[in-house]
């Protein structure tokens, strides 16, 4: 099972970057932003097919589930394949 310590430690990293103004040559800080966007699409397409099925109801269940899944779940699989790439 993945730990979130990738995710983490990039969104710090982009946020040491942009706060602080370090002087990070700019493919490596093209590349954390691409890790973060990817993070980031992982997190929310994970969260809708696993999570808010369980914490929003009958209603997410029975309306936005069923036609959600088709298309999230590529989408998560990029986005786990994009994290793990660089």
């Amino acid at each position: 099972m993945r730990t979130t310590r990738p995710s983490v430690s990039s969104k710090l990293q982009l946020y040491a970057h942009l706060s602080f103004q370090l002087d990070f040559s700019p493919t490596f800080a093209r590349l954390l932003i691409a890790l973060m966007a990817y993070d980031t699409l992982l997190l929310l397409g994970l969260l809708s097919v696993f999570t808010f099925p369980l914490v929003l109801g009958e209603a997410y269940r029975d309306g936005v589930y069923p036609r959600l899944v088709p298309y999230a779940l590529p989408v998560i699989q990029i986005a786990l394949t994009g994290e793990l790439a660089p």
